[in-house]
Order: C-alpha cells, then structure tokens, then sequence
C-alpha cells in the first residue's frame, strides 16, 4: 500500500514463527487503491523493481497471494514468475477462464 512512498520493503518484512517473512498488502482505501493502480498502469517498474531486489538473494522464494484477473501489479511481476499457480473455483466463471 506504501508503494508511491518509496518505503523500503525490506524493513517492512514481519517474520513469522514458521520462519517465513511476511510482507503483508497495508491498509488502503478505495482512493488509495485506485492510486496504486494509475501507479503501476503509469509506472509498472514501481512494483517489478522492488520484486527483482528481492528475488536477487538467491535463498529466497517469493510468494505473490495476487487479485484475481488480469491486474497492473500482476502484469508488472509476470515476467518476473518462475512458476504461476491459478486457484479457480467450481463455477462458470473460472470454466470460461480456463
């Protein structure tokens, strides 16, 4: 959600007792999302630059928990993903997805 901020992520990994570090979304609101999205429509390096610094430890895996559908976050960390898992749902709309 600090994403315009510039905040560095690293200090904002929370870790956990299973040992995995968490960088949770941040609270925002429908102003703050619509700003997140012109962001990464304007500026997809915003979100893929941070993702690149962090993928550079090779000890590290990333996990993405992304919005459902096409996103402008999705498409700027795509190219980036080793491995891509969609969880569809028993319905019509994830048939027609598929």
């Amino acid at each position: 959600a600090s994403l315009q901020d510039g905040a560095d992520w690293r200090a904002c990994l929370r870790p956990t007792r299973a040992g995995v570090a968490l960088l949770a979304h941040g609270a925002t609101d429908p102003k703050g999302a619509l700003d997140l999205t012109r962001t990464l429509l304007e500026r997809p390096e915003a979100l893929a630059a941070p993702v690149r610094e962090m993928l550079a430890d090779p000890g590290r895996i990333l996990v993405v928990d992304a919005a459902p559908g096409p996103t402008p976050a999705l498409s700027a960390i795509l190219p980036l993903a080793d491995v891509i898992c969609v969880v569809l749902l028993a319905d019509s709309g994830s048939a027609a997805f598929i």
